[in-house]
């Protein structure tokens, strides 16, 4: 498990999202010239709402900036673990796996407008966190193709960024799953390191976010 009392300090708002959101793309932009070669995956990053989407619906980091926040987190933990367990992870990998690994709900979540009465009994709007494209290519199986229109992946990246839901995988899938498992320990790592981020570290917010755009 990955240091509680660095991590605190982060999700106690410390640090907060915006300044957390400023760090994932100083980590991204570590990248440029190395795994990837032109501005073109950070543009399409920015225009897909990685640095501004929420994480969820409800269940974690469904704020504003929560995709990018949450996996802030994942790649804390999981350097951590790459401390620990020596499995031979570049920062290079660490960054792509953590970062990345919930690509695919880029341009998933939205604000949706609701109304509800108040406490006078008068109507009023609000707005909370909801799906605005529901999902089609899978999960790991999206993150890995939208990553690899950008970069070339490591055999093992690609594996740890699929696998990453682990055991909440479609029954027809567990014994692929097994078997990558015993090629790809790492897999493990990265399963944990979401699990610890979304479960243990990360704040619980309410699912409703401000009609503001700049709330």
């Amino acid at each position: 498990m990955a240091d509680k009392m660095e991590l605190a300090e982060i999700i106690k708002e410390k640090k907060g999202v915006n300044e957390v959101v400023e760090e994932v793309r100083g980590l991204i932009n570590s990248l440029l010239g190395f795994r990837f070669m032109d501005k073109s995956f950070i543009d399409f990053l920015e225009k897909g709402g990685y640095f501004t989407d929420p994480a969820s619906t409800q269940y974690h980091s469904s704020f504003k900036g929560g995709l990018a926040y949450h996996s802030y987190l994942v790649y804390k933990i999981l350097k951590r673990k790459e401390s620990i367990y020596r499995f031979g992870l570049g920062e290079d990998s660490i960054i792509i796996t953590s970062l990345f690994h919930d690509l695919c709900k880029m341009g998933t979540y939205g604000g949706e407008r609701r109304w509800r009465k108040d406490s006078e009994g008068k109507w009023e709007p609000y707005c909370v966190v909801a799906y605005k494209n529901e999902p089609t290519l899978g999960h790991g199986e999206k993150s890995v193709i939208l990553l690899q229109q950008f970069m070339v992946l490591k055999e093992v990246e690609m594996y740890m960024i699929r696998w990453h839901m682990g055991w909440s995988e479609s029954r027809e899938n567990w014994g692929l799953f097994q078997n990558s498992l015993k090629k790809f320990p790492e897999i493990v790592a990265l399963i944990t390191a979401d699990i610890e981020a979304a479960f243990i570290y990360e704040p619980i917010k309410d699912n409703e976010i401000s009609l503001n755009e700049d709330g």
